[in-house]
């Protein structure tokens, strides 16, 4: 048997395919959709699981006219969700370590909302020593999870796939 092995979808290809699928983004925004599509990282029946999931939380008041939003797709989708479905993508990673693979998921799942980000902040957003960050950050970078690239004596982390 031969393995074929898919690469993961571009957010921006996850949110087309919504938009050709319904013809709008409708009842989400443009951003809460592509939220939506980061989220999943590429994988699109997660997109859909995400999209359910936001649905089934989202409590419409017709009056106001709502869409989902970042915001709205954050709160249905937890990161004990995000967590759980990442853990058999980080398993290989973190093979011994539930730990690390959860300090992973919550770099990754930070990487994902807020883009970019230098080293030394993460190491204070995430609470965590430059040497732990650095071991943290070497397994994600060899499996081309993110990208680190030098900035002055920093080096800034980002995703590895792009829009």
């Amino acid at each position: 048997m031969e393995k074929i092995e898919l690469e993961p979808l571009q957010p921006r290809q996850m949110f087309q395919a919504y938009l050709n699928r319904f013809r709008t983004a409708r009842p989400f925004t443009e951003e809460g959709l592509l939220t939506v599509a980061r989220m999943s990282r590429g994988i699109f029946r997660r997109f859909l699981r995400y999209i359910t999931l936001t649905l089934d939380e989202w409590r419409p008041r017709p009056e106001l006219h709502e869409l989902i939003d970042p915001a709205a797709v954050r709160e249905a989708v937890t990161f004990e969700r995000l967590a759980e479905d990442m853990e058999l993508e980080l398993a290989g990673l973190f093979p011994k370590h539930s730990d690390l693979r959860m300090q992973a998921v919550r770099l990754l799942v930070l990487l994902e909302e807020s883009g970019p980000h230098k080293q030394s902040q993460l190491v204070e957003q995430l609470g965590l020593e430059e040497y732990a960050m650095s071991r943290l950050l070497a397994k994600p970078e060899l499996h081309r999870h993110v990208i680190r690239k030098r900035d002055g004596t920093d080096k800034v982390v980002t995703i590895a796939r792009t829009e």
